[in-house]
């Protein structure tokens, strides 16, 4: 956990407020990484030029699902699935 939470502040620092390192939880070998109550930045979605702006919000549940161990130890890019709830 201590070793992704730096990889997944660089991608989604842009749409969350502060990674909840404590509430991260990392199957390595399932490829699964679960955050819990995600608080969105303002901003988050500002580039979308949605008709409708994002004043606070919160996700209950944001679920990745990759290959950790294949991620970790290669440089190439490998395909994710990210499921909000």
């Amino acid at each position: 956990e201590n070793l992704l939470a730096p990889l997944l502040e660089r991608f989604l620092g842009q749409y969350i407020v502060d990674l909840p390192r404590e509430q991260l939880r990392v199957g390595v070998w399932s490829g699964v990484v679960r955050l819990e109550n995600v608080r969105l930045k303002p901003a988050a979605f500002d580039h979308l030029k949605l008709p409708f702006a994002v004043r606070e919000g919160t996700i209950g549940l944001v679920e990745l699902k990759l290959a950790l161990k294949t991620v970790l130890l290669s440089a190439r890019q490998h395909p994710f699935v990210i499921t909000l709830d």
